[in-house]
């Protein structure tokens, strides 16, 4: 077949899976960069992706959009420019029953309505005008599945798998996990369970993440082809250090790199986290141990130079009150008292201010954990984009991104500022030091004399920094979100006037000093004591950090506490930016670790060495598929 213009359309290779976690994704990127080796013009492409691992990428007129992980890496890998045609359809889990719909690109609210088999029938006519599309731009067609093709409930609905290796005529690739069990049943069962035409697309079965002698297999392979005709044309090892993220979650509870420990990072798993792929190059930095934290327990014993780091959440609100749940607010101020380092990212950012506002019923209302003075009101309009930035001068532990100019992207519905007390524009105290560049809002910088009054401004947000009295409520104004932000004593009544959203934060150890266990942020909308620095807004607003200035080091992207050990940023990719890392792990740590091309061709090795003589070549070769 041709393409308009008499270029023939791509020839297909598509990677079915007996489960999820078969190694689809995995198998997908390397043969993308295997057919790139050969001097091809290779492109990936998956019809459905349920991720929310996701990356910004070019759509139709120049717009930014977003697609899956996988084929973003699997792009990289087969050296075309990622774009939304490549997985036009993502689908991003917001609670068990409800996904976020991204199609070529764009959220559409209308499709996240409609049921999954409407939404189905609604949505193929993209999907295959996309698929055309690539195939006639390109040499070869890298196809993903997803799950198994054998779903019998979901099979004839299905968008991503069978129906796709029909209208591509694709030549398919069975993929299982070995190292589970029960490989041999799980590809005969899915094999047994396709209709008959379907069966013919199969031209070979992959054992993939084998662990022993391979000689030990003998003679299931050879069994199986009796049954099926259908070969098996590779066993591929277990790859432990392959450097791709894992698709679908977090593959090791603990990872850590060569050497002796000196840096633990603890990311807190929440039940929706997003864009988790971005820390993958810590699992494997020399001396750093990367963990994932779901309770307390986790975080015990982190010294101050080790990190915590709240991620990307599709949930914010929700994935708060899980965090409170297991106690891990607790944990997080201890850790942030004692001077840890705390990294909040996109949804992470917004867990560390004060308060989530959500009057269109995006991600819900909600406290945040206090550590720092922001508030973030959630929006309808997306926010979507490739974002580069230099950091200005930082304080403290993050010092060492001073200067450095990182790229990155934002995806994200909330638009964060600063708490709007701490814009107000307190009298100064006799003698006390005022920096007036920009509008020169003074702002207090020590802690409130005892029972101070706290007052809310702007829209109202109160944000109280020191511990109200027993039975004290906190109410607001208007849209009134009190924020209660030390310790507050057993039965102590927040509740809001207007919105309705109680608010109040993590309580902090005892002793704790200031917000959120000392390193939270007290705003007082009263004059400040005697001595307190104030400084401008011009400059980032610094308020009240336990002594310190917190401020806004870019602005609506990145703030950090006044200790200068809290970082919060909208800027996702940063831990994935060779010269941030070198500057935050040093130039040894950094450059042990592979280049994407190195660990693309890595990969191209193995399925080389891994397949059958000339398999490869001929689920490519022109005329029909190869007979199984």
């Amino acid at each position: 077949m041709t393409a308009p213009g008499g270029r023939p359309l791509a020839r297909c290779v598509m990677v079915l899976g007996t489960s999820s976690g078969a190694g689809k994704s995995w198998l997908a990127t390397a043969l993308c960069r295997w057919y790139s080796n050969q001097g091809l013009k290779v492109a990936p492409f998956k019809a459905q992706n349920m991720s929310n691992n996701a990356r910004v990428v070019p759509g139709p007129g120049g717009a930014m959009g977003e697609i899956g992980s996988a084929q973003y890496f699997q792009s990289l890998a087969a050296r075309a420019a990622p774009e939304v045609r490549m997985n036009p359809l993502l689908l991003k889990p917001e609670t068990d029953t409800r996904s976020q719909v991204v199609l070529l690109g764009q959220v559409h609210a209308d499709l996240g309505a409609l049921p999954w088999r409407g939404r189905s029938a609604r949505v193929w006519p993209q999907i295959a005008a996309a698929l055309d599309a690539l195939r006639a731009q390109n040499d070869v067609l890298v196809i993903e599945g997803a799950g198994s093709p054998a779903e019998i409930n979901l099979y004839a609905s299905d968008i991503v798998n069978l129906r796709v290796a029909r209208h591509a005529a694709a030549r398919c690739l069975l993929v299982t996990d070995i190292d589970r069990g029960g490989a041999f049943a799980h590809l005969y069962g899915t094999w047994a369970l396709l209709p008959e035409a379907d069966r013919r697309s199969i031209c070979g079965f992959v054992l993939n993440k084998f662990r022993g002698d391979a000689a030990l297999l003998d003679p299931a392979p050879q069994m199986l082809q009796a049954l099926t005709g259908v070969p098996t044309v590779a066993t591929i090892p277990m790859q432990w250090q392959h450097g791709l993220p894992e698709e679908d979650g977090m593959s090791d509870e603990r990872s850590q790199g060569v050497g002796a420990v000196h840096t633990t990072v603890a990311v807190v798993a929440c039940p929706r986290i997003s864009n988790l792929d971005e820390f993958q190059p810590l699992r494997n930095l020399p001396g750093v141990r990367l963990l994932w934290a779901r309770s307390p327990a986790d975080l015990a014993g982190l010294r101050a130079t080790d990190w915590v780091i709240l991620p990307g959440s599709k949930a914010t609100a929700a994935d708060l009150a899980w965090l409170r749940a297991q106690g891990l607010d607790q944990a997080i101020a201890t850790h942030a008292a004692q001077g840890g380092m705390v990294l909040g990212i996109c949804g992470g950012l917004q867990m560390l201010g004060e308060a989530l506002i959500d009057s269109a019923g995006i991600d819900g209302n909600a406290p945040g954990l206090g550590l720092l003075p922001l508030v973030t009101r959630f929006e309808p309009a997306k926010t979507v984009r490739r974002t580069r930035v230099r950091f200005p001068a930082l304080q403290g532990a993050w010092a060492a991104l001073s200067g450095l100019q990182a790229s990155g992207y934002e995806i994200h519905h909330g638009q964060t500022v600063l708490h709007p007390a701490a814009m107000s524009a307190a009298r100064p105290p006799e003698g006390a030091h005022t920096a007036a560049a920009g509008e020169g809002i003074p702002v207090t910088a020590a802690r409130p004399p005892e029972g101070a009054h706290t007052a809310a401004v702007g829209e109202g947000i109160p944000v109280t920094a020191a511990r109200p009295p027993e039975g004290a409520r906190t109410a607001a104004a208007g849209e009134g979100i009190p924020v209660t932000a030390a310790l507050s004593p057993e039965g102590a009544h927040t509740a809001a006037v207007g919105a309705g959203i109680p608010v109040s934060a993590a309580r902090p150890p005892e002793g704790a000093h200031t917000v959120a266990a000392g390193a939270g942020i007290p705003v007082t909308a009263d004059r400040p004591p005697e001595g307190a620095h104030t400084a401008a807004a011009g400059e980032g607003i610094p308020v009240s950090a336990g002594g310190g200035l917190a401020r806004e080091l870019i602005p609506g992207l990145a703030w950090q506490n006044g200790a200068g050990n809290v970082l919060g940023l909208y800027l996702h990719g940063l831990l994935e930016d060779p010269a941030a890392l070198q500057a935050l792990f040093g130039r040894a740590g950094a450059a042990a670790l592979p280049t994407p091309d190195a660990m693309f061709d890595g990969l191209a090795r193995t399925v080389d060495a891994c397949f059958a003589p000339g398999v490869l070549q001929a689920l490519i070769a022109p005329g029909p598929a190869p007979a199984a």
